[in-house]
This record gives structure tokens, sequence and C-alpha cells, in this order.
């Protein structure tokens, strides 16, 4: 078997595994996103209605 089959069967099975977790950790990045910008807001805002 030479290395540049090694090397494209490799690619092969990284892209698979990519593909299934991508979606998940796309959607948990995003959600820790949107939660970080919600408490960031709400610091901002709690913080600016202080005399």
């Amino acid at each position: 078997m030479s290395a540049q089959a090694v090397v494209w069967e490799w690619r092969a099975l990284l892209a698979e595994w990519m593909s299934k977790k991508s979606m998940r950790l796309a959607v948990l990045l995003g959600g820790l996103l949107a939660v970080s910008i919600a408490v960031n807001a709400m610091i901002i805002l709690a913080d600016g209605s202080r005399p």
C-alpha cells in the first residue's frame, strides 16, 4: 500500500468522523455563544442601570 493511499484513506475516515461530530459541535458552540452574549448583555444592562 502506498503512502498516498494511506493518506487518502485517513482523510476519508477523518471526514466521515468530522461530518458526524461537526453538527453537534456547531450546535454546542452556537448555544454557548448565544448564552455568552445574553449573559454579557445582562451584565452590561444591570451595570448601566446603577446610578
